[in-house]
């Protein structure tokens, strides 16, 4: 395992989720990332991660009132899993509950909200 620099690991601990990250064999991740878990965060095999990127389990909550009153340490939709042999471009946020098929590629820039099937390329372009 390559973990780039200024890099940062959060694991936040409350009284209802698992508390963890597992990070796999043979992964590199790139320079400034950010990795916070409140639940879980998976990292499978062979994956290799671009610059800056941003993996949390965690959210704001929806704009809905009942979700307001929970406390935000305890907001949170579902574990992050990340399946072996995937490629994340820089730059890239993958949210929470979100599973990343094996042998995907995230393309940079890409806000990961869904699930990205195996074998997928999930791309952002933006015009000019």
């Amino acid at each position: 395992m390559t973990l780039g620099k200024r890099g940062i690991l959060t694991v936040w601990e409350t009284g209802k989720y698992v508390h963890r990250i597992i990070i796999d064999d043979n992964v590199n991740i790139g320079d400034d990332f950010y990795i916070n878990s409140i639940n879980e965060s998976l990292i499978g095999k062979n994956v290799l991660m671009g610059k800056k990127v941003i993996i949390t389990d965690n959210s704001h909550g929806a704009v809905i009132f009942k979700e307001m009153d929970i406390a935000p340490i305890d907001r949170t939709k579902g574990p992050v899993i990340i399946e072996d042999n995937v490629w994340i471009g820089d730059t890239a946020t993958i949210l929470s509950n979100v599973t990343i098929g094996k042998c995907s590629v995230v393309g940079a820039n890409s806000l990961v909200y869904k699930n990205v099937p195996p074998y997928r390329i999930l791309w952002v372009f933006i015009p000019i």
